[in-house]
C-alpha cells in the first residue's frame, strides 16, 4: 500500500503505516493471543476506529529538535539522525500548524538551545538544554499565531541534561496563555498530562468497565495510576466512593480540581498502600473494586501482593499497554482465587505496532 500524503518515507515511527487496516489488526491480535495464550478463550475482537479516523488523531507528541542552519526541525530519531516530519498525516492540524510557527519564530541554538518540542493537547512545552536563557525577545505575532493554531498554554522547561529524559525536576517557566486546559471530557489537564488520543475508544473502555463492575451506592473503587482522574470521575458519578494514586505531581493537581471531594494521593502506589487501607477502613467499604492502568513495567510486586492479600476486590479491571508485563501480573493474580472473565484489545495507536488490552477479572 502507498503511504498517505505527508508521510515521510525515512520516518519509521509507524511500523504499520504501509499495510492494510485488516493486516495491522491481525498482527496485533496474533501477538496478543500468543503472549496471553492461557486466556485465549476469553478474547473478544479488537476495538478500532475506521480507516479515515486513523489520520489526524495524534494531539500528543514529543519530538527531538535540531537546527538545520536556518530553522528548527522536529522529528523522530533514526540511525542517529532526526528525520523531520512537518506534515505527518497522523498529527492533528494543531500540531502541524504549531510545527510551522515554531520554525518561523524560534531563535537559533546560540540563544535558544532547543532539545524537544512537546505538545499535550492545547499545551506546548519547549524543552531547552540549558540552565538559563538570556536575550530572547518574544514577538507578539508568535503568541497570536500560536493561539490561532489552537494552543492555550506555552511553557519553557529548562533541562540542562535533556536527552534520554525529556523532563526533569529543574525549572519550568510559564510563558503565555493558560496553565491548564480542558479536554473533550471537560477535565482539566496540564503540559505533562497524557490525554487519551482517540476519545471514542477511551469512552468505550470506561463504559465496558462500568458494565462489568455494576457499581452500587456505597461501593469503593481503588484507582491505581489514576492520572488526571478521568476514570475516577466515572466511578464516583455512579455513586461509588473512589480513591486514586498517581505519581505525577501535575496530574494529581489536575485530578484534585476534576474531583472535588475525592481523595487522590501522590506517590508510588507501593508507598501508598497503608493510606489505602486506612481509607477503606474509614469508608467501611464492603464491596471493593480495583481499576489499574499501570505503565509498561506493570504493577509493583508489593502492589500485586496487596491486591490479592489485603484488598481482595470483588472485580478487577486492568488496562494494560504491555502484554508481556500483563501476563506476569495476571499469572500472580489468578493464582490467588481470581479468574479472567474477558480480554478486550483496543487499537488506541492505529498504524503503529502498539496495542492495549482491557482485562476483566473476578473472584472465583
Amino acid at each position: 500500500m502507498g503511504l498517505p500524503p505527508g508521510c515521510e518515507p525515512g520516518c519509521r515511527g509507524c511500523f504499520h503505516r504501509d499495510i492494510s487496516l485488516e493486516a495491522s489488526l491481525k498482527q496485533k491480535t496474533d501477538w496478543l493471543l500468543k503472549t496471553l495464550s492461557p486466556w485465549n478463550e476469553v478474547f473478544t475482537e479488537i476495538s478500532y476506529v475506521d480507516w479515515d479516523s486513523q489520520l489526524g488523531y495524534r494531539d500528543k507528541v514529543c519530538l527531538p529538535a535540531f537546527w538545520d542552519g536556518q530553522c528548527w526541525q522536529f522529528g523522530l530519531n533514526h540511525k542517529e539522525e532526526v528525520v523531520p516530519i512537518p506534515d505527518c498525516p497522523l498529527h492533528t492540524e494543531r500540531v502541524r500548524k504549531t510545527y510551522r510557527i515554531l520554525q518561523q519564530y524560534l531563535p537559533g541554538p546560540e540563544l535558544f538551545p532547543l532539545a524537544f518540542y512537546v505538545q499535550s493537547g492545547a499545551q506546548v512545552v519547549l524543552v531547552v538544554k540549558s540552565a538559563s536563557i538570556e536575550g530572547v525577545r518574544w514577538k507578539e505575532p508568535f503568541f497570536r499565531e500560536m493561539l490561532a493554531a489552537g494552543n492555550e498554554g506555552i511553557w519553557i522547561h529548562l533541562n540542562p541534561s535533556a536527552g534520554k529524559h525529556v523532563f526533569s525536576k529543574t525549572e519550568w517557566q510559564f510563558l503565555f496563555g493558560k496553565q491548564r486546559s480542558l479536554n473533550q471530557l471537560k477535565l482539566m489537564y496540564g503540559p505533562q498530562s497524557f490525554p487519551q488520543i482517540i476519545p471514542e475508544l477511551y469512552i468505550e473502555s470506561v463504559t465496558d468497565t462500568l458494565d462489568f463492575f455494576k457499581l452500587q451506592k456505597g461501593d469503593g473503587v481503588v484507582d491505581l495510576y489514576s492520572g488526571i482522574g478521568s476514570t475516577l470521575v466515572a466511578w464516583t458519578r455512579s455513586g461509588a466512593y473512589g480513591i486514586g494514586v498517581e505519581i505525577n505531581t501535575e496530574a494529581v493537581e489536575c485530578a484534585r480540581m476534576n474531583l472535588i471531594g475525592t481523595l487522590v494521593l501522590r506517590g508510588k502506589c507501593s508507598d501508598r498502600l497503608p493510606h489505602l487501607n486506612e481509607w477503606l477502613d474509614y469508608r467501611e467499604v464492603q464491596r471493593r473494586f480495583l481499576y489499574t492502568n499501570p505503565p509498561g513495567a506493570g504493577m509493583e510486586e508489593e502492589v500485586v501482593d496487596w491486591i490479592t492479600g489485603s484488598l481482595k476486590p470483588l472485580r478487577i479491571a486492568y488496562q494494560s499497554c504491555s502484554a508481556a508485563t500483563l501476563r506476569t501480573d495476571l499469572e500472580k493474580i489468578t493464582a490467588h482465587g481470581y479468574r479472567v472473565v474477558r480480554i478486550k484489545p483496543f487499537d488506541f495507536f492505529p498504524r503503529t505496532h502498539h496495542v492495549e488490552c482491557l482485562v476483566f477479572l473476578e473472584q472465583e
